[in-house]
């Protein structure tokens, strides 16, 4: 999750791979399903074939298109989870960082602190960081605070799960971008 993982080429290697580290656990493909209509039979057949189960956040541009989606879904016989109907979305970057230890409380209290994100062949505790980093223009000032909650799965191998777990789950100082307060605004499309 994180973005838009049916815009990943080879996202069947991904998939199998998380398979393959994580035998037993439950691999889910977040997406808001658009793209399912176009994915390559490579990719619908390494879901299947990796128990995956797609889950679809119904955002309204999502709702349009869901009986094409679904359709293609179920001619693949994959597993599906939808979610409730998305109205409102969240502001999330705090212009005024807090960088005393209030990131901690940030994160603490973060809605998203458990939805890691695998961007590049990096797995990281979230993706509003890399995002962050992008919004400041400053990859390199950010890239030592976020490569510290990050495991490059094409390098970084010898992980254990829990100490994978606990790299991912801790606060990271750009938390303090997060603000303690979310906003909600409301969803609108052109689509």
């Amino acid at each position: 999750m994180g973005g838009e993982p049916f815009v990943v080429d080879d996202l069947d290697w991904y998939i199998s791979t998380a398979r393959s580290y994580f035998p037993n656990s439950e691999l889910c493909i977040v997406t808001n399903g658009l793209l399912i209509p176009k994915v390559n039979d490579r990719i619908l057949k390494s879901i299947r074939n990796n128990n995956a189960i797609i889950q679809i956040s119904q955002y309204p541009p999502t709702r349009n298109q869901i009986d094409l989606i679904t359709e293609k879904i179920y001619e693949y016989d994959l597993r599906l989870q939808i979610g409730k109907p998305i109205e409102y979305f969240m502001e999330r970057i705090n212009r005024e960082p807090e960088f005393d230890e209030m990131y901690k409380s940030i994160f603490a209290n973060c809605a998203s602190a458990h939805c890691h994100t695998l961007k590049n062949g990096k797995l990281m505790m979230c993706g509003a960081i890399p995002t962050i980093c992008e919004m400041l223009e400053k990859q390199t000032a950010c890239k030592g605070s976020y490569q510290d909650n990050t495991i490059d799965l094409l390098g970084q191998i010898n992980i254990s799960g829990w100490d994978a777990l606990e790299l991912l789950e801790r606060a990271n100082k750009l938390c303090g971008y997060c603000p303690m307060e979310h906003k909600w605004v409301k969803w609108e499309s052109t689509l």
